[in-house]
């Protein structure tokens, strides 16, 4: 296991956003899904396989954001009261903003599932793009998933889009909120 500890400094990425980055509703962030995945109210998800990439956007600070995670984890055994077991993390800088990749696995009822956490943000706020898929998928979708939040591109200034909204038709004219009755 990569320890977040023994990392001296975090490894700089800089994404540039290109018509190949789709919008996560309800966050901040875009990033390029893997492919065979279509979007869905959550993010992205990939049905023939069982696998998705979800976003949560929380209003903590990056730090506060990992720290609540992080604490849920024995540090000898690597595994929180569930049983989920942090297998791999890393830290980056992802276009100025901190984050940090952690990889997991996950039972479900008798079922294993491997998890990439992508914590993304600043002072102010965070999204956690998490990207699952059935353990026996390893070799077909580990790479994908996790190339594929690394691609993150966080936008601090952005407006959070509600989950389920589509991008395409969000105007301000179209909010009926200054109407009177």
């Amino acid at each position: 296991m990569l320890s977040l500890f023994a990392q001296e400094e975090p490894i700089v990425i800089t994404n540039y956003v290109t018509d190949k980055y789709w919008d996560i509703n309800g966050s901040r962030t875009s990033t390029i899904p893997p492919s065979g995945f279509t979007r869905s109210e959550i993010g992205f998800v990939q049905t023939k396989s069982d696998a998705m990439i979800a976003v949560e956007h929380s209003h903590d600070a990056i730090l506060l954001t990992e720290y609540k995670f992080l604490r849920s984890f024995d540090t000898a055994s690597h595994k929180d009261s569930a049983g989920s077991e942090t297998i791999e993390s890393m830290r980056f800088r992802i276009n100025g903003f901190d984050a940090l990749l952690v990889k997991l696995k996950i039972f479900t009822n008798d079922d294993a599932y491997y998890a990439w956490r992508l914590y993304i943000g600043d002072d102010n706020s965070s999204d956690i793009l998490t990207g699952s898929y059935p353990a026996e998928k390893e070799s077909q979708l580990g790479n994908a998933i996790r190339t594929s939040l690394l691609s993150a591109f966080f936008d601090k200034d952005k407006r959070i889009l509600p989950v389920g909204a589509d991008p395409t038709i969000i105007s301000t004219s179209s909010c009926k909120c200054n109407e009177k009755k």
